[in-house]
C-alpha cells in the first residue's frame, strides 16, 4: 500500500468516523472502500442506503390514503404520521 494524505473538513471526518465505528473498521478502510466502489462504478453501500431511507421517512405524510377500516393498527400508524 502507498501512503496518501488528504484534507477533510470536520463534517466529512465525523461522518467517516461514524461509518467506521458502525462497520468496526478504521477510517482509512472506509475511505479505501469508498474509492473502490467509486472506481467500480458502485457509489452505494448499505450505510448510504440506510441514510437515504432515514432521510426520506415522513416525506409523504401529507398524501391522502385510503382507509382500511378502524383497526388498532391503522390508528397506530395514523398516530405515527401525525408526529
Amino acid at each position: 500500500m502507498l501512503r496518501t494524505n488528504i484534507y477533510l473538513d470536520e463534517g466529512q471526518t465525523s461522518r467517516l468516523d461514524g461509518i467506521a465505528r458502525q462497520e468496526r473498521v478504521s477510517r482509512a478502510e472506509v475511505v479505501r472502500q469508498f474509492i473502490d466502489q467509486a472506481l467500480a462504478g458502485r457509489g452505494s453501500s448499505v450505510t448510504s442506503d440506510i441514510e437515504a431511507i432515514q432521510a426520506s421517512f415522513g416525506v409523504a405524510r401529507d398524501i391522502e390514503t385510503l382507509s382500511r377500516g378502524g383497526s388498532d393498527r391503522e390508528r397506530h400508524l395514523e398516530g405515527m404520521w401525525a408526529l
